[in-house]
């Protein structure tokens, strides 16, 4: 229930979601289908990205943005870093028509 309360109550006005999650679907598949299903029946972008260094492409799979745009978002977000941080904003932004698309992530020193 509390799921529902967050997508009803917060996610409501929102373009675009970003979900970073460590583990893959098997760790919250109820909330990971609620976001999703919630931003089908809005027509917002979803965008489920892991939180480990790994690609995961059944978790990437559950978004609605497309692969490359999951996959531009989970780099910025694996690299890391304020400026990467800054990039994936502008980057969602970008998806929701509000701006030029920025540059790559920029790598950072592991």
């Amino acid at each position: 229930a509390s799921v529902e309360l967050y997508v009803e109550r917060t996610l409501a006005q929102a373009t675009i979601v970003l979900l970073r999650m460590l583990g893959g679907i098997s760790y919250w598949p109820h909330g990971v289908e609620s976001l999703r299903s919630d931003a089908i029946a809005r027509g917002a972008q979803f965008a489920c990205i892991p939180g480990e260094m790994d690609w995961n492409a059944e978790l990437a799979a559950r978004g609605t943005c497309d692969a490359e745009a999951t996959h531009a978002l989970w780099r910025y977000c694996s690299e890391g870093g304020v400026e990467n941080a800054t990039l994936a904003l502008r980057y969602a932004a970008h998806l929701i028509g509000q701006g030029e698309k920025p540059p790559a992530a920029r790598p950072m020193p592991s």
